[in-house]
């Protein structure tokens, strides 16, 4: 794969931000893409069922209508789960023995903002635990067998951030002063960085931050390097694990830098 020089828009007047110049001596460095296929053509759900479920159940008066997965779990669906508690208890209590009697094990059972009144019966009555939380719904696990440990996973542990090095033909490097967060505290000069959205991949995550801190439509060319941090910023106590995108965005359009 042929790697080229890009240039970027010229969007914006670079008087408020400054740039210094740096020399890099690079020596046995392979540059590696980052690409993803054409998301339009993509469907998750799909590969997903074709990886890991192993069939649907549509319930009936005694069973909740769930999805199983190649590991003996069972998924839930929450769009069925009875909003009336003495209901949820009855058809509740009677899954889980169908499930136990079939030799499930992990029950993952998704709440949504309107049943938050079932979570505590979930708990208390049933021995749910809390396996994670999202702005509209809780999920909660059980653990099935009594003769052996419980092996579903843990909760996402980890974060994904970027910083993005953008340059110019002349080797200067763009950076930027937040407004907020601990950079801002120190009042130092930085290049742009922040985390991975849901869904979002490396290179469009270190564009975006490269537009919302600067303003600049940069454009992406390599990955550069990689690196781990336990115990981060993140206030979940979440393991980051940074990744330093290289750029290259022209300023030689009329463009000045103080």
């Amino acid at each position: 794969m042929a790697w080229r020089r890009l240039t970027a828009l010229p969007r914006m007047s670079l008087r408020a931000l400054p740039a210094v110049s740096l020399g890099v001596n690079i020596v046995n460095v392979k540059r590696v893409a980052c690409s993803s296929a054409n998301k339009e053509d993509e469907k998750p759900a799909d590969k997903q069922a074709d990886y890991w479920i192993s069939g649907v159940s549509q319930g009936c008066n005694k069973t909740l209508p769930c999805t199983f997965d190649l590991y003996g779990g069972v998924m839930v669906d929450p769009a069925t789960v009875p909003a009336e508690q003495d209901a949820f208890r009855t058809i509740l209590a009677s899954s889980l023995d169908e499930w136990m009697k079939r030799g499930k094990q992990g029950v993952w059972l998704r709440l949504d903002i309107s049943a938050a009144a079932l979570v505590p019966i979930a708990i208390s009555e049933f021995g749910f635990e809390y396996h994670h939380a999202e702005r509209d719904y809780v999920m909660m696990t059980k653990w099935l067998p009594s003769n052996c440990p419980n092996t579903l996973p843990h909760n996402a542990s980890h974060t994904i951030g970027v910083g993005a090095l953008v340059t110019n033909s002349e080797g200067k490097i763009l950076l930027a002063r937040e407004k907020s967060g601990p950079a801002a505290r120190s009042k130092v000069w930085k290049i742009p960085t922040g985390l991975v959205d849901a869904g979002e991949d490396l290179h469009e995550a270190a564009l975006r931050e490269v537009k919302e801190e600067t303003g600049i439509d940069a454009t992406f060319e390599y990955c550069g390097a990689f690196t781990m941090s336990h115990g981060g910023l993140m206030p979940t106590g979440e393991q980051e694990q940074p990744l330093l995108c290289g750029e290259v965005q022209s300023l030689d359009h009329g463009d000045s830098i103080v």
